[in-house]
């Protein structure tokens, strides 16, 4: 006869049996590597006793490239990697480890991922009986930096010594108003040479600075708003979708938006996109598939006046109305640019036939300036200059 006692042992699952996964040396080594560089970000001492390249036990530059992504990995996951004195350690010159944030791989930027990102829930803090209180936060203001030298014919351009000494004085007196106003990031997008690189690189090491200079497309997320940065040279030479066959270099690139901007779709988040060209002259079909993934607005670099072109689109991208706010002769064209193409417009009396309306903004100039992005609630925004 049995007893219960025998029973209960017979369901009692062994585990001594299985498999225990073993680290390797590597891996023990890689995790003693993130331990070194989180222990070193809190030596305020390190970057005079063991700067990045001194070639000591603290140097993280002598590791090679596949060790390097693998203990920035690891403090990536313990979500330290975008602290300032973490990440510097990779890096030996300061422009370096400022800029070089973008991830190919991922397609993301370092610090600013969607599983980092909050996703704009409201901060909460416990009161004296230990519940929880939302607090309610300033808006979020993002910062989006213009110059002249950021427009690649007018940098290139430029034979007056005097009016390239102007345009760069103008930006070193943005980059002083964004070290003054503290903006939850800086978005630049263009032609940046060594010399724009430099100066953009002395934004106060708290504020993150994207810069889309079209050498990658990635994203990148602020308090619950998502930019889409994207090259626009993988475009350029394609204005239709169908021409962009499985052999095309920027197939990637483009299967990537379809997802992004589905997601944003989908979710209704605020979504803006960046090109590092002149905004009017991208393919048709690249903006009406923003407008049908709701983006709010695309931006760029332009060599005309700065403009800002509200359009109210259909569900299938089409533009119902179309509103210039300072240049009557910038509208989008079917072959990216030709303002003689009216296929592009279509008129405001057409029935909806159903399909939801959508508001997307284009924007562009070569004024030098900053302009604020202030973001609200139910995808809403402004975009506004800033008075230097």
């Amino acid at each position: 006869m049995e007893c219960d006692g025998d029973k209960k042992k017979e369901n009692v699952v062994d585990v001594t049996n299985e498999p225990v996964p073993i680290p390797s040396l590597r891996d023990l080594c890689i995790r003693s590597c993130a331990e070194l560089v989180r222990q070193d970000s809190l030596n305020l001492d390190i970057e005079n006793d063991h700067p990045p390249g001194d070639g000591s036990c603290h140097d993280m530059l002598r590791l090679n490239k596949p060790d390097q992504r693998c203990v920035m990995h690891v403090l990536d996951r313990l979500r330290i990697l975008s602290e300032p004195r973490v990440y510097r350690r990779f890096f030996k010159k300061r422009q370096e480890w400022r800029l070089n944030r973008i991830r190919p791989e991922s397609r993301d930027f370092v610090g600013l991922t969607q599983m980092l990102d909050r996703q704009g829930n409201l901060p909460s803090e416990d009161d004296e009986e230990g519940n929880q209180l939302l607090v309610l936060p300033e808006p979020v203001k993002i910062v989006h930096l213009m110059n002249p030298l950021l427009v690649r014919e007018l940098n290139e351009g430029c034979t007056d010594e005097a009016q390239r000494k102007e345009w760069i004085k103008e930006l070193k007196d943005c980059i002083r108003a964004i070290n003054r106003m503290r903006p939850k990031a800086v978005w630049v997008s263009g032609f940046v040479d060594p010399s724009c690189r430099k100066l953009i690189a002395k934004v106060n090491e708290s504020i993150p600075v994207i810069m889309n200079d079209g050498s990658e497309f990635f994203s990148a997320w602020v308090n619950g708003a998502q930019g889409l940065f994207i090259q626009s040279s993988n475009f350029m030479d394609r204005k239709e979708e169908s021409s962009c066959s499985s052999d095309y270099q920027g197939v990637d690139q483009l299967s990537w938006i379809r997802q992004e901007l589905e997601q944003s779709r989908m979710s209704r988040h605020h979504t803006f996109v960046f090109a590092d060209c002149d905004p009017m002259t991208l393919p048709t079909h690249l903006i009406k598939r923003f407008a049908r993934g709701r983006t709010l607005c695309v931006f760029g670099p332009s060599s005309k006046p700065t403009f800002k072109i509200d359009n109210i689109y259909d569900g299938e991208g089409n533009v119902k109305v179309s509103t210039d706010t300072e240049n009557d002769d910038n509208a989008c064209s079917e072959e990216g640019g030709d303002d003689d193409d009216d296929d592009y417009s279509v008129d405001s009396t057409d029935s909806d036939k159903g399909k939801v309306s959508h508001s997307m903004s284009i924007v562009g100039g070569k004024d030098s300036g900053l302009y604020c992005i202030t973001l609200a609630d139910q995808a809403k925004w402004t975009w506004e200059e800033v008075s230097l």
